[in-house]
């Protein structure tokens, strides 16, 4: 037997001048599984939308904070499915621009 869960991932805008869309990602992991376990799940079933860095992952509209090694059955994770967004640190890298461009 193992845990659960439906991901809510961000999914890539079909055209240029469309909204993103969502996919929602069935998951399951060891009764075991710890909080650093469905990080890198998260980001496996994510690819490219997480930029390459853990993505905030939430439950019922609260940030799932904390060590990678506490064990999901510790957490109040509710019966809906777990929302997962970009990291900040993703998002604040894309909106950088290099130096190389600065100067142009």
């Amino acid at each position: 037997e193992g845990l659960f869960f439906e991901l809510l991932i961000p999914a890539p805008p079909p055209s240029a001048d469309a909204l993103p869309g969502v996919r929602r990602v069935p998951l399951q992991l060891p009764a075991d599984a710890t909080l650093g376990a469905l990080r890198q799940a998260a980001l496996r079933c994510g690819g490219e939308q997480f930029g390459g860095a853990c993505p905030r992952i939430f439950s019922n509209g609260r940030f799932l904070a904390g060590s990678d090694r506490i064990p999901l059955t510790n957490l109040d994770l509710g019966d809906g499915p777990l929302q997962c967004l970009p990291s900040n640190l993703t998002l604040k890298s894309k909106r950088s621009v290099p130096k190389s461009e600065e100067r142009a």
